[in-house]
Order: C-alpha cells, then structure tokens, then sequence
C-alpha cells in the first residue's frame, strides 16, 4: 500500500502540469490561425463604458474572495480583525490565482501579512480556503444547470445539491473522526451558507466581468454566458498555468461558437487586464507598502475583570472546567458562555450585570461567529428580560433548589427518602469526604465501570468525569467494608453547592446515592451554605397539541430518562424552579435547541477551559 501512495502521490502534481501544458500547446496552435492585429483592433474597441462595467464587477467579484478569509478566520478564532483579514486574502488570492499555484502563493503571501498569527494557522486557514473553494465552484456548476440553455446537463445539479445536503449535514450532525471523539472540524450551518454565498457573488461578478467585455455584436445571453465562465474557470484552475492560461482559452472557444475567434480572443484579453492584471499590480503594491509599514497586530481580548467562580451566585457556572467553556464579558454584563457547532449559548444567568443592556450584544457577537446566540438555563427573572427584549422563550427545565437551614429529614413528603437511607444503612454504607488527591484512581474506576454500563457520558450543560473537574469540586464517597462503592460530586460557591457527578458500581447497594446527597445536605447546614441545588430535570408540562417544540421537548425527556432523575430528586422534597431558554426569533430558539441537544448527547472531546475571555464594549 505504502508502495502505491508513493507512486500515486506524484501524480497529482504531474497531471494538472501535463494537462496545462497540452493545453497550451493547443491554444498556440488555435491562435496561430487568427489574425493578430484583427484581435488587437477589438481589443480597443472596447468602450470606456464596458471597462467600467467591469472593473465594478472586478471589485465585487474580489470582495466576496475577501469574504472567504474573513468567515475561514472566523472560523478558526485566530483574532484577526475582519479588515486585516480580508486584505490579505484578497492581496493573496490576486497573486496566487495570476502565478497558477494558487494554494502556494496564497499561503505564504498569507503568512508575510499575517507575521504574529505563525505558520500553522494561516497554513490551516489557506487550505480551509482552498477546499471550500473548490467545492464552491463545483456547487455553484451543478446550481447553474438550472439556468435556461445552460449547456451544463441536469445530472450535475443533483450532484451539487447532493454535496451542498451533505456538507451542511456533517457541519449541523458534526461526525467524530475515526477512532477520535473530535467532531469534523467543518464550519458552522452559517459559515457554510455564507462562504457559499461568496462563492456565488464572486464567480457572477467574474462571469458578469468577462460578459460585459464581449463584443456588441455578440449574440449571446449573459445566463448563457455565466456556466460557460464557470466551466472554462475551473479548467483553467485546475491546469495550473498561470491565470488558467490555455484551458480557459478553449474551453471558451468550443463552449461559445457564435462569438467569432478574433472577438472571443479580445475579450479574454480585455477581461485577463481586468481581472488578473490590475488587481496582481494593486496586489504588489500593497505588499510593498507592508514592508513599509509593518504587519498588523494580532488583535487581542479586552482585559476586564474577572469574577472567580466562587463568587458566583449559581455554583453550577463551575461547569465550564469540564466543557470547554469560559466567562465573557458583554457591556459590564458577564456570562459564562460555551460554544456549541451551531451555538454561541450564555449558560445559566449573567454572573453579574444588566440582562437587558447585553442582550442586542451577544446577539452581534454570536452573528459575528457565524453561530446563533442562545441563553440557555436561565432563570424566571432572565426570561422575563429577555421577552421583553422581544426574545423567545420556553421553558425547557426544572431546578430542584432547597434551603438546607429548613431542611427536615422527618418531613412526610421524606418517607421515601427516609425508607432509602434506612436500605443503605443497612447494608453497611459510610457516607465521608475523598481525598482526591489520594483516592483518585478509585474513582477513577468507579466512573470508568459506569460508564461501560451506561454509555458515553453527556456533556456541556451536564459535567464529565475528569481530574480537572473533580479536583475542584466537593466530592463525598459511599464505603462498603472501606471500599469506594459510589461518589457524588458537587460544585461549590460562597453561595450554594450543586449536584453535579453521581457515579456507582453495578451492585452498588440501594440507597446509596441518596445517602451520598442526604450528606452533601447536612455538609451545607453545618458550614451555612444557604442553597443546595439538585440541578435540573427535565420539565412536565401539559403537552398543547399544537405546539410542537413541548411536545418535542417530552419525547425528549422520555428518551433521556428524565421521569426517573425526577423522581429520585422528588424524594428530597425540593422546590421546583423553572428554567429557560431564549434566542432572538423562534426558528433560531428551535435550531439552537437542536444543537444543544446534539452536543449534550454526543459531545466533542473535553478540552481546557479559558482561564478568561472578553469581548464587546
């Protein structure tokens, strides 16, 4: 196998050569029939008019290039500014597509305007661009069969919608890699559709380029003309010479019949001064004036002030050490935030700050991401604020919360709580705190038997087992003759501790978690924690027939247990407080639902959180 990658490999550089080079030997021979002076004489022919027309559709076709380095940075949260990066893309990709190695190029020339970024991101960057670039034009192909007399046949329409389906899929499914649990990193359902939309206005405006260009005389429609473009560009782009120069030339000579050769010729010579010629000279001059000046400065988060978990007001915000989250400041208001394929979701209420104020704000931020905002988790008192914003909202969840000052064990709405205690007791189990430090690998096991009973755990609104995550928690373990038999874990604040962990053996005794949280209870009376909150469940709500997100959020609940976690929860005799989400319309609120269900089901590896980031004035 290693012997026929070794052969094959060189082929894909060989080939795109060989075919440029056929081409042009083909184009010399075409042209060697033509009158020269009679294809110079169309050539200033062409009115100021139609030189205009062009360099506008030049101009736009160059931003939309522009574009794609802006959302591609996006993308991969290098911190380069918008303007920065669209610069360079643009100064990039008028040099590379002239020189006809454009990944090469584009790459390094990326690389000398973006110095501080370093090799491996703009490198990433170039071939993100590179990959979408092509399967742009493909896309954009198939898509144009569509157009009337379109020589482009049906067959390939099918097969751009096709990819089109399957590459917004794999960015809204978000698939692990073989044998990884990290997800395909393709951009968002925004970033796709956006990049896309790039790479439909910068491919009309080149065709639009090249058409007004053509001849007065030319008996051709512009919707005839622009598949034709796109044909004859992408043979160009894939022989490799410089400018596409030979593939272009005949793919247009046998693609436009009724434009006669001198005229034809013309107008390619026009249109490579307009589209290649002019922007590689700005290009140069541009990076000449970079030696001058310097590059950009890589653009760094706002310093703010940073409150430290502790002091937060709901102990669960303590969550983003296990899913990759991190505290976000939007106009004083800060929010732990974690980021989700499709999301930018605001976990829990604000840390502290005015709802109201930030709200228009994490929207900008989220749009700018190429995600949908979302709170997620929020209490009553956000909800309001943020249906008054004009947000929607539904309540998806609901908080177990008690005061472990007035908590009394001999409560009848306690028998059952009262008769599992009495089981695990029975049975020998000893509730006392674990040293994580020394018992870690016991717990280890423990969660590691659970999860081969169970499944993969669930993440960024629910915790995962980690060293990181444990080390910073309350953690209480149930004993059986001195052994670890279960573990029950808690986030902790000046404020309230929250349940977070439960992990157990299979023949662990009954009881015993209960005991485990009955303890964490008497734990918070002693040391007056004012709060304890068992974290939420699933909501029960009479199901509307016509309202078809409850009715989906009780299925969901159903297929996620929610009726049992429930009940062990009801057996404490808790409060039920309920809990929101919100988003600034409701397809977004459904969409980002959607993919908050996908990421808490089948999430991303765990990664490190922030120590901090800040955004927005």
């Amino acid at each position: 196998m290693t012997g026929l990658i070794k052969f094959v490999a060189p082929l894909r550089h060989v080939v795109p050569l060989a075919l440029g080079s056929a081409c042009l030997w083909l184009l010399w021979k075409q042209v060697s029939l033509v009158d020269i002076p009679t294809v110079w004489s169309a050539v200033k022919e062409v009115s100021i008019v139609q030189w205009g027309l062009a360099l506008a559709a030049t101009w736009i076709s160059f931003w939309a290039l522009g574009k794609y380095d802006v959302h591609m940075h996006a993308h991969c949260r290098t911190g380069v500014a918008p303007v920065h990066a669209a610069r360079s893309g643009m100064i990039a990709i008028a040099i590379g597509q002239t020189t006809g190695v454009t990944a090469v190029v584009s790459g390094f020339l990326r690389w000398r305007l973006l110095r501080p970024l370093g090799v491996a991101p703009v490198a990433g960057v170039t071939a993100a661009i590179s990959v979408f670039f092509l399967l742009g034009w493909a896309v954009i192909l198939g898509l144009s069969a569509l157009l009337p007399g379109s020589p482009v046949p049906m067959w390939l329409f099918g097969l751009a919608s096709a990819g089109l389906l399957s590459i917004l899929a794999l960015s809204v499914l978000r698939p692990p890699l073989p044998g990884t649990t990290t997800s395909i990193p393709v951009p968002s359902a925004v970033h796709v559709v956006r990049i896309f939309s790039c790479s439909i206005v910068e491919m009309v405006g080149a065709a639009f380029a090249f058409f007004v260009l053509l001849p007065s005389g030319a008996d051709v429609a512009f919707l005839f003309v622009v598949p034709v473009f796109i044909f004859a560009f992408g043979a160009g782009l894939y022989s490799g010479t410089p400018g596409g120069v030979g593939a272009f030339e005949l793919t247009l000579l046998g693609m436009l019949p009724t434009v006669s050769e001198p005229d034809l010729l013309a107008t390619v010579l026009a249109f490579r001064v307009i589209y290649f010629g002019l922007p590689t000279a700005l290009a140069l001059a541009a990076l000449v004036w970079d030696h001058t000046q310097g590059p950009p400065p890589k653009r760094k988060p706002l310093k703010r002030p940073h409150l430290p978990l502790s002091q937060a007001r709901q102990a669960e915000a303590a969550l983003v050490r296990s899913n990759g989250g991190f505290c976000a400041n939007a106009a004083g208001t800060q929010w732990v935030c974690v980021d989700t394929g499709q999301s930018h979701v605001f976990m829990l209420d604000p840390l502290m700050g005015c709802v109201p104020t930030a709200l228009p704000l994490l929207r900008q931020r989220a749009w700018d991401m190429g995600r949908l905002a979302l709170l997620y988790k929020v209490s009553e008192d956000t909800a309001i604020q943020a249906r008054q914003s004009r947000w929607s909202v539904t309540r998806i969840a609901e908080e177990a919360v008690l005061n472990p000052a007035a908590f009394d064990i001999a409560d009848r709405s306690r028998r059952q709580l009262r008769r599992k205690l009495r089981q695990a007791e029975t049975m020998g189990i000893v509730i006392r705190p674990v040293m994580v430090a020394l018992e870690y690998p016991a717990l280890e096991a423990i969660a590691n038997a659970w999860r081969q009973q169970h499944g993969r755990e669930r993440g960024v609104s629910m915790g995962r087992f980690s060293k990181a995550a444990v080390e910073n928690q309350y953690v209480l373990g149930a004993y059986q003759n001195g052994l670890l038999r279960a573990f029950a874990s808690f986030h902790t604040s000046e404020d309230e501790m929250c349940l977070d962990l439960m992990r157990q053996t299979v023949d662990c005794p009954a009881g015993t978690m209960h005991s485990l949280v009955y303890s964490a209870i008497e734990e918070a009376k002693r040391i007056y924690v004012p709060r304890v909150s068992l974290a939420a469940a699933p909501v029960e709500l009479e199901i509307p027939k016509h309202n078809y997100l409850r009715r989906a959020l009780a299925k969901a609940a159903r297929w996620s247990n929610g009726a049992g976690l429930r009940q062990f929860k009801d057996s404490f005799g808790p409060k039920w407080e309920p809990r929101y989400a919100a988003a600034p319309n409701s397809l977004t609120l459904v969409l980002g639902l959607l993919d908050m269900a996908r990421a808490v089901h089948w999430p991303d590896r765990i990664v490190a959180p922030h120590e901090s980031a800040s955004y927005l004035p």
